[in-house]
């Protein structure tokens, strides 16, 4: 787990080895119709397994296994634009109940309904909103019922310049503490072609955490990115990058600052 996150949070210099963990993802969708047809039923049934490797006196609690199941329906106005109804449940188990023998196990049900479209060659996106429900086996915890959305739209002004923007909330599992946390997101990513092998990006996000569960704890994390990527040939791309990450709270213990830099190398094998 990244330094600061996940078990590590607060804990600044007293661990000193790193988090290990294992995990298993697997899913898998079935779809019914053509993407232009006048309907489309869309499956969905997955399975995510997370299990931490060492420091097990704490991080025992924290091993779960997560099922999915949902549908999603599709509705072609045939105007470049696609209306749905998105309906999922994430079962959340976890595998040793803690000390205070209180259960995490909960049932997360979204009913989103949202649309695709592509109106021009200058902007495309998805959109949905709707109602979650978590609902904790344990009724000692603070189950959560409201809003939810998530939002992409990719506005394309130029050819060689793009701006993507994306926005979300919902109800997520805390790692260490608290019943759930309402995170709402926000983020803004520009890539300009220079040319047919130089290529810039640059991003900012926003992430605003509100902890439940009478510990009073609230997150803001600003993070940016400035990269250059780099066409070598047909067969390789070179991406560096730098990134900037600035976790504030009012839990002081939390906050850290954060600089990555990085160089990554991407090969193709095509044929001919």
């Amino acid at each position: 787990e990244p330094r600061g996150t996940g078990l590590t949070q607060g804990l600044g210099d007293i661990v000193d080895e790193l988090i290990k963990y294992q995990q298993q993802d697997i899913t898998g969708t079935y779809k019914f119709g053509s993407q232009t047809s006048k309907a489309q039923l869309e499956l969905v049934s997955g399975f995510y397994s997370k299990k931490y490797q060492n420091f097990r006196a704490t991080s025992q609690f924290r091993d779960y296994d997560k099922t999915l199941i949902g549908a999603k329906g599709y509705y072609n106005t045939q105007a470049a634009t696609r209306l749905f109804v998105e309906v999922t449940r994430d079962d959340f188990r976890y595998d040793v109940l803690e000390a205070s023998g209180v259960s995490r196990n909960s049932d997360d049900i979204k009913v989103l309904f949202g649309m695709e479209w592509e109106a021009t060659s200058l902007t495309s996106g998805t959109f949905k909103l709707g109602y979650q429900n978590k609902d904790f086996d344990d009724n000692q915890r603070e189950s959560f019922s409201g809003l939810s959305w998530e939002a992409g739209v990719t506005w394309q002004p130029l050819t060689y310049s793009t701006f993507d923007f994306t926005t979300s909330r919902a109800a997520t599992d805390p790692l260490l503490e608290g019943d759930y946390i309402k995170e709402s997101t926000y983020g803004v990513k520009w890539k300009h072609d220079w040319s047919d092998y130089l290529a810039s990006v640059a991003s900012v996000s926003y992430i605003d955490e509100q902890y439940t569960g009478d510990i009073g704890r609230k997150d803001e994390t600003k993070s940016a990115r400035l990269g250059l990527n780099y066409q070598a040939n047909n067969f390789g791309l070179i991406s560096t990058y730098i990134d900037f990450i600035d976790k504030n709270s009012n839990q002081p213990l939390i906050e850290f600052d954060r600089v990555i830099v990085g160089v990554n190398f991407t090969f193709a094998l095509k044929a001919n």
